[in-house]
């Protein structure tokens, strides 16, 4: 087992689609459990509904790793009542064909079984529909928080670490979607 992840030695490598979800849960809560199972299997339908059409947009791995609960004051993992999290990824080449339908109904599917999914901030999701507005709920007065602390701070005063979608959920009147 110790070398089971080696094939990603050379991940870094290659050009790829990488949208992940993080489900903030309880460990002693067999629903929760129940329900990382009902979204591989939301995953596995979705690519059997593609490949019936001989689309394959879904060409390397369904991932997942589990963590304890967030503190940080936008942890995706931080969620009040939940002390673990599940971090689920799809990840594909980038020339998979139609990677931005099939990522959208994957992720819309594992929002209706979570509703407070947060999406990995590190990861691609700005092509996820609505994204901006439902991220920015979820998050509600913590958004501010961080701006607030963020500028009293002064941490990043060039944005070195801000991206135009980070931006377009923590600030979107500031910076809007890129079309």
């Amino acid at each position: 087992m110790p070398n089971a992840i080696h094939w990603e030695k050379y991940l870094d490598k290659l050009k790829l689609h990488c949208t992940e979800m993080v489900f903030p849960i309880n460990e002693n809560d067999d629903a929760d459990w129940i329900k990382i199972g009902e979204c591989v299997q939301q995953a596995q339908k979705i690519v059997e509904e593609f490949a019936k059409k001989s689309i394959y947009p879904l060409n390397l791995s369904l991932e997942m790793r589990f963590t304890g609960g967030g503190k940080g004051l936008l942890s995706p993992a931080r969620e009040d009542g939940k002390d673990h999290a599940c971090y689920m990824e799809i990840v594909s080449s980038k020339d998979a064909p139609q990677w931005k339908d099939f990522s959208n109904q994957v992720v819309s599917a594992w929002r209706k079984i979570f509703p407070n999914a947060k999406p990995h901030w590190a990861k691609e999701c700005y092509q996820l529909e609505g994204i901006e507005a439902w991220t920015h709920r979820l998050y509600g007065d913590r958004i501010a928080k961080f701006l607030e602390i963020r500028k009293k701070l002064n941490v990043d005063p060039i944005n070195m670490f801000y991206t135009q979608w980070i931006g377009s959920i923590l600030e979107p009147t500031k910076y809007p979607k890129r079309p």
